[in-house]
């Protein structure tokens, strides 16, 4: 791919030079430094050089001009008080934005980007009101007297709002996913609400935990996809489409299945239950004691594996399951994650819960259910910062904390969450409606039965980790069906097929940033209009990508960023992990008409 960048992108210094000789005396060196740089050009590095949009030339110059001389009438009229501590800039005859000094190092919110694009700052018929209007949102204060800016400003107030919301709702305090956007949530969609209708179609592509599902949710008509089924399902009950009422009624049909089935297992494993449950009521003080007895009773507790030598009676219990998956009584989470990621009650009891929703008559019911078992054993797993890539290591530093996860009762998380999150989609405003992945097969549904505005959202992995071998468990819960159970991990296999392989899988930079070009200008062929989420941390070079992009189709692209903080997954001393400090972009791709 050809990293000529000067086509579409000009260096910091290029662009500085250029202002200079355009506004000649009028360029205000501090004024570019302290505040047009810092706030609204979105620098992108790329090979030790730092990048602007050719396309932000045209704010920053238009900024840089109407700010060179300010009247004494407005500075009356806007109430500038001569306070040396904000910083005002003009962006219209009619509004003015003051920020804080404590924020003057971060990006200007999506809210002001979308002043700069889309409102009639340059047009010679604005509509001009006599009283002054101000709004206070995220360190940035709008004054102004223009009607079209009120309105905007209103509106985001009002989104934000509704966003804000659902920051801390039980589903988000119930699971989270790597390189989850539950946190900016509110930053993509205003940096996408001037593409967004009233009857537009938002299409989460690449859904991962469902973030950004619900956040369209709550505004639009929207549809989850992705290559993994716990995802799907995950982004659906974030969505409107039960009741609490409903999922009563639903816990009480669940009930005496589970009972049969758990008592079923219970039985044949009445020993080892025995001995967990002294296991978790032995005094901790005598830690070396306690960490001895567990590991030898993990040790002799038999799991199926398919790297490791098992029994005959093992294989044949799982083999005969690969053949019918619904035979009774359901335990696959018992033969292959018991001592693992769970306890072997849990185990037992998220392998009756699952039998008992099998028994369900309603496919709506099923998914419902489902997805609330996949956020419980979520919750109540143990597995290695957060995922299911490896165990975690059990020993004295990490028992206490082990012992008393795999002491919480499955069965009762579920029906708490069960209840709450079917609370919760009574306020939600629209369902998530579901379509398989991966994404060909998902664009390729897309294009046959969603018609009218669509806007697609991208968030594919910034890095090479196969998400599916972090999630395999929750996978697994989902299809059920006894796949090969691989290493300490157990998890699927990619060589036999279980398990879904990610194209984005490689270390070749070069064929990530053509898997990009190729999505995303297969969406602009369909006449979608497609919002790319990534971070200047991540493999790909933005600028090669979107010169890839414009290379292939004529298209309008619109740039936003929000700083924001990845978490690592590699662990510093004292034992918590390293924030990453980035730049999350919202780039919008639309094509020219």
């Amino acid at each position: 791919m050809s990293t000529e960048n000067e086509s579409y992108f000009i260096t910091v210094e290029n662009a500085k030079k250029y202002l200079k000789s355009v506004l000649q005396n009028k360029f205000e060196e501090a004024f570019f430094e302290n505040c047009i740089k810092k706030l609204f050009f979105l620098c992108i590095k790329d090979v030790k050089q730092e990048y602007f949009f050719i396309e932000d030339l045209k704010i920053c110059l238009n900024i840089m001009q109407i700010n060179h001389d300010i009247s004494e009438s407005e500075i009356f009229k806007f109430g500038y008080n001569g306070n040396l501590w904000p910083n005002r800039i003009k962006i219209s005859n009619g509004t003015v934005l003051f920020f804080s000094e404590k924020n003057l190092n971060k990006r200007v919110p999506a809210f002001v980007r979308n002043l700069f694009y889309y409102t009639e700052l340059n047009s010679n018929q604005v509509d001009y009101e006599e009283e002054i209007s101000q709004f206070d949102l995220m360190g940035t204060s709008v004054i102004t007297c223009e009607k079209k800016i009120r309105q905007y400003m209103e509106d985001a107030v009002s989104r934000k709002q509704c966003l804000d919301r659902i920051l801390h709702t039980n589903f988000v305090n119930s699971a989270s996913y790597m390189g989850s956007k539950k946190k900016i949530a509110g930053f993509i969609v205003e940096s996408m609400f001037p593409y967004i209708k009233e009857d537009s179609i938002l299409i989460d592509i690449m859904c991962g935990s469902g973030a950004m599902s619900r956040a369209f949710a709550q505004i639009g008509r929207t549809y989850a996809s992705d290559a993994q089924d716990f995802c799907r399902l995950l982004a659906k009950i974030q969505g409107k489409g039960y009741t609490k009422q409903r999922a009563e009624i639903i816990l009480e049909q669940i009930l005496p299945a589970y009972n049969r089935h758990f008592n079923e297992l219970l039985e044949y494993y009445k020993k080892d239950i025995l001995e967990e449950e002294y296991i978790f009521h032995m005094d901790l003080s005598n830690v070396d004691i306690v960490l001895d007895r567990y590991l030898k009773y993990i040790e002799t507790f038999e799991l199926y594996s398919s790297t490791y030598i098992i029994s005959k009676e093992m294989q044949e219990k799982v083999e005969e399951r690969k053949s019918n998956y619904k035979l009774f009584p359901y335990c696959l989470f018992t033969l292959y994650f018991a001592n693992i990621y769970f306890g072997l009650l849990q185990c037992i009891q998220l392998d009756s819960l699952r039998y008992a929703i099998d028994q369900l008559d309603s496919t709506e019911d099923v998914d419902w259910a489902l997805g609330v078992l996949v956020v419980t054993a979520y919750q109540i797993s143990t597995g290695h910062a957060g995922h299911f890539a490896q165990p975690k290591k059990i020993d004295k530093k990490s028992l206490g904390m082990i012992l008393k996860d795999r002491q919480k009762s499955a069965y009762f998380e579920f029906t708490k969450r069960f209840l709450c999150l079917a609370e919760e989609s009574e306020y939600c405003n629209f369902e998530i409606g579901s379509i398989p992945g991966p994404w060909p097969t998902a664009l390729e549904r897309i294009n046959k039965e969603l018609e009218g505005n669509r806007v697609i959202y991208l968030d594919a992995p910034y890095k090479r980790d196969e998400y599916s071998r972090y999630y395999h468990v929750l996978e697994t819960l989902v299809k059920y069906d006894y796949p090969h159970s691989e290493r300490k991990g157990r998890i699927r296999s990619k060589r036999f097929g279980d398990r879904f392989s990610t194209e984005f899988f490689t270390k070749t930079i070069y064929k990530i940033e053509d898997i990009f070009v190729d999505i995303i200008s297969e969406i602009l062929d369909s006449g979608a209009i497609c919002v790319w989420s990534y971070s200047d941390n991540g493999m790909a070079s933005i600028i090669n990508v979107i010169n890839g992009v414009l290379k292939n189709i004529e298209c309008d692209i619109f740039l936003y960023g929000t700083h924001y903080e990845h978490k690592s997954q590699r662990k510093i001393k004292g034992g918590n992990k390293r924030n990453i400090p980035v730049m999350e972009y919202s780039i919008i791709f639309r094509q020219k008409t």
